[in-house]
This record gives C-alpha cells, structure tokens and sequence, in this order.
C-alpha cells in the first residue's frame, strides 16, 4: 500500500462542474481497512482509517475536458508519427503528462481496455487503491483533538486558507479550527485539511460510531462530509478511539 504522511490515491466527489473554493462539496465514507488501529502512548493516542468517494460516475470539468484532449494530441502523434525528433518530443511530452493531477482515471476494473476512456477517478477506477485517502484521529485525553483529511487535491482547494469553521454533528454543533496544506507528489498534488478541537473534540467520534454523517465547514460555503461506517470492525476501533480520547 502506498502510504504519505503529512498530505495524503484518489479522488474526492466534487459537486461542482466548475468548482471553487466558495462551492466546493466533498463527500467521503469511512470504509475497511483500518489503516493503523488506536495506538497510545499513555499521553497521545491516534487512529488511521481509509476513507473512499462515492463510487459514481461525475462529469468532467472543462481544465479535465482540455487535460483529456491535449493528452489524446501527443499519445496520437507518439503512437502514429514517422520515427524522429518531433515523434520521440511528442512521446516525452505524453510520459510527462500526469493526469492524475485533475482526478482523471482510465478505465474501470471490470472493463476491457478496449471499453476503458478517461473519466473522473471513482472507487471502481483502474487505478483507484483503497487505503490511499485517509481520516484519522490524534488526541491528548482530556485536553485536544484533531482530525486530519489526506485526500487527492480537488479542483479549487488550493484556493482555500486556514481558517475557523463549525463542524455539524448529528445533534448539535462545535467550533474549531482548521488547516490546508498542498503538497506536489509524483501522482498527483495531496491536500492535508486538519481541524483542531478544545477536549469536546471527541464527540464527534459518537456520530462516526453510529454511521451518521459529520460536516465539516471548510472555508465559506464549502463543506467536507464525512459519512461514518456500520462496518463492526471498523465500529470497534472507533470505539476504542473514543474511549482513549474523551
């Protein structure tokens, strides 16, 4: 499995054609595996869990759209060029090309490669790794908490800056505060969204348990939905999270 510490393969659900950062709506599931079980050191505990989008098919943005045909150029002059310079620049210029960078995906696992075309990275994608997006859970007992989203960069994130937002629980609401750090890996830039909480932090992990959903509020009319689990597994280990962290 491929791992990244800091910034966390693959993509968010963007409910947006067009997506800026005042509209941008990611939604995620908790799902198995458990990446790293709750670990504590008798002053710090932390929990890892893989999360995935919505496995649905969603339409490209217009930079995708563009991505897509100049990608198609340079593969077609590549494969279909007489031998020479301008053939083997046009074949540097495909390698170079990552298109992972825009959540793009080719084919689908239960495709032939003769049925696969390009489209928004979804669970089902070719490419998609179950483990490669991540929350997790840091917390000092009795005094702070903080949830940290590794996820691959959505169109329109980078835009966002550290701020202050309500995360909404099933019932009820808290405050906190929130973190965006971009980072350019090899197949596709990661973003890392963490939110700090005061020593309540933890109730959040109640609504995670239960299987109901949490908003957290990212910027100004943004929002990152994190969808909790009935799975049993993944139910005991949030569990034994919150017993260490409330």
């Amino acid at each position: 499995m491929v791992r990244y510490i800091a910034a966390l393969i693959l993509l968010p659900t963007v409910l947006a054609t067009s997506a800026t950062a005042a509209d941008i709506k990611l939604r995620y599931f908790v799902t198995s595996p458990v990446i790293e079980k709750m670990k504590f050191n008798g002053i710090e505990g932390r929990a890892e869990f893989a999360i995935t989008p919505p496995d649905e098919a969603r339409p490209l943005t217009d930079k995708q759209n563009e991505l897509v045909a100049q990608y198609q150029a340079v593969n077609n002059q590549c494969q279909g060029g007489r031998p020479g310079p301008e053939t083997d620049k046009a074949c540097e210029q495909r390698d170079e090309m990552n298109l992972s960078k825009l959540g793009l995906c080719y084919g689908l696992k239960d495709q032939s490669m003769a049925e696969s075309e390009w489209h928004a990275c979804r669970v089902s994608s070719y490419a998609y790794e179950i483990g490669s997006e991540y929350f997790s859970i840091t917390c000092r007992p009795g005094e702070s908490l903080s949830v940290t989203f590794g996820i691959q960069a959505p169109e329109g994130l980078s835009e966002l800056t550290d701020g202050e937002g309500i995360v909404k629980l099933d019932k009820g609401e808290m405050k906190a505060t929130y973190s965006v750090s971009r980072t350019v890996m090899q197949d596709g830039d990661r973003v890392s969204i963490v939110y700090d909480f005061d020593a309540t932090g933890a109730n959040l992990l109640r609504d995670v348990y239960d299987g109901n959903r949490v908003v957290f509020q990212i910027g100004s009319g943004s929002t990152f939905v994190l969808h909790g689990s009935r799975n049993q597994t993944l139910r005991d280990e949030v569990a034994r999270a919150y017993s260490v962290c409330k």
